[in-house]
C-alpha cells in the first residue's frame, strides 16, 4: 500500500513509516522523529495484555514480534491519542493494517489540504 508524505511550512516532513521512506529519511534529511499513530492489537483483553508485555520484554522487531504478527484475531485499531477507543476491528490482521494505512493517509491528505 502506497503512503503519503506531508510537508509542513517549516520543513517537517510527515508520513507513516514504510520502508521507502525510512531509507530517504536516513539520508541526510536531518533528525528523524517516529512517533506512534496508533495501535493494532487482539480485540481479546487476556490475548492483548500477553501481546504488550511480549513486546515490552522481546521489542517490536525479531522472530518474537514476526510469530505474534500471526496470532489469530479479531484484531483492534486504536489511534495513540486515544487508546480506550477502538476505531477499526476484523478478524485479520493485514486488513486492520490496511485500514490504517488508508486512514492516516486520509488524514493526511486533509491536513495537506488545510495548510
Amino acid at each position: 500500500m502506497k503512503s503519503l508524505i506531508r510537508i509542513t511550512p517549516d520543513g517537517n516532513i510527515i508520513g507513516i513509516r514504510t520502508e521507502p521512506l525510512a531509507a530517504i529519511l536516513t539520508n541526510g534529511f536531518g533528525e528523524v522523529i517516529t512517533t506512534r499513530a496508533s495501535h493494532v492489537l487482539p480485540c481479546h483483553a487476556g490475548k492483548r495484555f500477553a501481546f504488550r508485555l511480549i513486546r515490552a520484554i522481546f521489542g517490536e522487531r525479531g522472530r518474537i514480534a514476526e510469530w505474534q504478527r500471526r496470532w489469530r484475531g479479531p484484531w483492534q485499531v486504536t489511534w495513540a491519542n486515544c487508546p480506550e477507543r477502538v476505531v477499526f476491528t476484523h478478524p485479520s490482521r493485514r486488513v486492520c493494517i490496511n485500514w490504517e494505512i488508508k486512514s492516516l493517509n486520509e488524514r493526511l491528505t486533509r491536513e495537506s489540504n488545510h495548510v
